[in-house]
């Protein structure tokens, strides 16, 4: 998608789900089934970022299991932020295209979803303060540290700053273990579909938990301002041939890593997850820097490729 995305301008008609079709019922019987089976995965554990097609009665038994968060459902619980996103990203689209389709979405978004999305609320919060709230922990094996990435600091990763608004993530969109804790364009994809689902709300979804839909609505609007100052304020760099332009990863305290990555959300991709238009002043500079920085990568790709 990366060589794709940077041989034309993005947005013109892009759709990250654009075979969700909302007149054609089987489709979206199957992306509705889709979200309900990435409930049940993270009904078993929140912090997962994939789900086995069948239960593994044999798995999270070992001591590496354990401590990688291996059940039965879940190869492990190598936290990504942009799993979070895709979740309520698929949620979005469900939703919108369900109107009228009253047995999809009362089997859809049922007691079970909202469970899951009041505890990714919650968590969310919680990694906005990783390193006091935090509980999270995915550390290296003896014997098996090469075939499962490890985050340092005993499983915690890189020390990153709290309450500036942003959410930590374990890894990157890409698998890898982030350099600082922050991943900008999984944060971006998190507060587009913040927005979306206090929109959501407004149609008329319920959250339950004992609270109404206004008290919801307002929480997730915070948290949704939270997360869009910390971008603001901790995610922009200022460079002297490029502008200000987006960082990949930062950590609160000032530093940062200037890249882009092949996998979405990416800040390539800034528009077709929704955050800023193609136009967007600060877009166009990291579209610069990310283009000039992997032309000769992306020369070889498309070289290399059949």
């Amino acid at each position: 998608p990366y060589l794709r995305h940077s041989r034309a301008e993005p947005g013109a008609g892009a759709q990250r789900h654009g075979g969700l079709n909302a007149t054609h019922r089987p489709t979206l019987e199957l992306a509705a089934a889709l979200l309900r089976a990435h409930t049940l995965c993270l009904s078993v554990s929140i912090y997962a970022n994939n789900c086995r097609q069948a239960f593994s009665a044999g798995a999270g038994q070992s001591w590496p299991d354990i401590t990688f968060g291996k059940t039965g459902w879940n190869p492990g619980s190598q936290f990504e932020l942009d799993s979070i996103g895709a979740y309520l990203e698929l949620s979005g689209e469900v939703w919108a295209r369900s109107s009228g389709a009253e047995s999809v979405r009362s089997a859809t978004f049922d007691a079970d979803w909202r469970r899951v999305v009041r505890r990714l609320l919650a968590l969310m919060a919680v990694e906005q303060q990783h390193e006091t709230l935090s509980m999270h922990e995915y550390p290296g094996v003896a014997g098996v540290s090469q075939s499962f990435p490890e985050l340092s600091r005993e499983g915690r990763g890189t020390r990153v700053r709290g309450g500036v608004g942003l959410i930590w993530s374990g890894f990157t969109p890409g698998d890898d273990s982030p350099a600082l804790g922050y991943v900008v364009p999984s944060n971006m994809l998190i507060a587009v579909q913040l927005a979306r689902l206090r929109s959501m709300l407004a149609e008329g979804l319920e959250l339950g938990g004992g609270e109404t839909r206004d008290d919801w609505s307002r929480r997730v609007g915070e948290l949704h301002a939270a997360v869009t100052r910390g971008l603001r304020e901790h995610g922009t760099v200022l460079t002297r041939r490029f502008g200000r332009v987006w960082a990949y990863m930062v950590d609160g305290f000032g530093r940062y890593v200037l890249m882009d990555d092949a996998n979405a959300p990416s800040l390539l991709s800034i528009p077709l997850i929704g955050f800023a238009p193609p136009s967007d002043p600060t877009y166009r500079a990291t579209r610069r820097l990310a283009l000039t920085a992997s032309a000769s990568l992306a020369h070889r790709c498309q070289a290399g490729s059949d």
